[in-house]
């Protein structure tokens, strides 16, 4: 199953066509019920196409050069919302630190 996947990846990979991670555990599944069909055996198990499961299988198969779409990382907006204050604060005390040792510098030069 999984290498008929692989295949469907690498096509829509070398298309220009971008996937979701869930397309291709849609995909996964659509390809494990074919499969039974075809040789008419049903599963004792359901195949879960989990996060999990995806992960282990991109490790797997290798699959890192995948044109995903729709899927952004996940932001802490509170940090995103925090960091401007949080920036301003440190250069500031960056440049009180730099005209303290400028100071100090300045003094010990001119004795």
């Amino acid at each position: 199953m999984e290498s008929l996947l692989i295949c469907w990846i690498e096509d829509n990979n070398k298309t220009k066509i971008g996937i979701e991670s869930v397309s291709i555990a849609l995909k996964g599944k659509q390809i494990d019920l074919n499969t039974q069909e075809l040789h008419d055996t049903p599963s004792t198990t359901t195949f879960a196409a989990s996060k999990g499961w995806f992960d282990r299988f991109r490790k797997r198969s290798s699959i890192h050069n995948i044109q995903f779409t729709g899927e952004a990382a996940s932001a802490d907006h509170e940090a995103v919302k925090r960091f401007p204050q949080e920036l301003q604060t440190i250069i500031e005390k960056l440049l009180a630190r730099i005209t303290k040792l400028s100071n100090g510098f300045h003094k010990s030069y001119k004795q």
